[in-house]
Order: C-alpha cells, then sequence, then structure tokens
C-alpha cells in the first residue's frame, strides 16, 4: 500500500518511528501511533501471533481498541478490510515520509 501510495522502502520515503521486539517484549507507548502509521503488534484475537496493519484511528484509546485497514493473511484471496484490533503489544512503527 504504501509503494502504490508513493512511499516506496527507498530514499526516505519511510520512517521507522519505533523498533522493539515482540519475542522481548519490548512494546511502544500508544501516543506514538498515528492515523496512516502501519504498526506490527500482537494478534490476541488470533493466537498471538504477530500481525500488521494501517492505523486508522482509536475507537477506544483507554482500552487500546483501534481501527485497522489490514489483510487477513495465509494467502487469503480476499482484500484487505477494516478491523478492530487490540493495540496493547505494538512493537514497530513505520510512517511514510515526504522528501
Amino acid at each position: 500500500v504504501y509503494t502504490r501510495a508513493g512511499f516506496p522502502n527507498t530514499r526516505g520515503k519511510r520512517k521507522t518511528v519505533f523498533k522493539g521486539s515482540r519475542k522481548k517484549k519490548r512494546f511502544t507507548f500508544i501516543n506514538r501511533i498515528q492515523p496512516g502509521d502501519w504498526l506490527y503488534y500482537v494478534n490476541y484475537q488470533y493466537k498471538r501471533v504477530p500481525h500488521s496493519g494501517i492505523f486508522i484511528a482509536w475507537l477506544n484509546k483507554r482500552k487500546k481498541r483501534a481501527l485497522i485497514m489490514s489483510y487477513r493473511g495465509a494467502r487469503s484471496r480476499t482484500p484487505g478490510g477494516l478491523s478492530t484490533y487490540d493495540l496493547r503489544s505494538v512493537y514497530n512503527i513505520i510512517r511514510p515520509q515526504d522528501g
């Protein structure tokens, strides 16, 4: 999505805002997250596997529930869609950069 939107992974078009570790349990503070950020997080809704998606908005910031645009994965033919996710364990934030 970032590449198609003009933010390829070259020439400073993307910035890693936070790089933690799922295995070492190094997670970010939720105040760092902004709309449009590509997040990597623990998917508590499905076997606690790693997952990623683009942050849209908070549905309940206090409970760390957010609206995320994500692809189901597992080679699904279903396109990405909007879903609610628990973001208490975000371990990577990538942000598009102009110029």
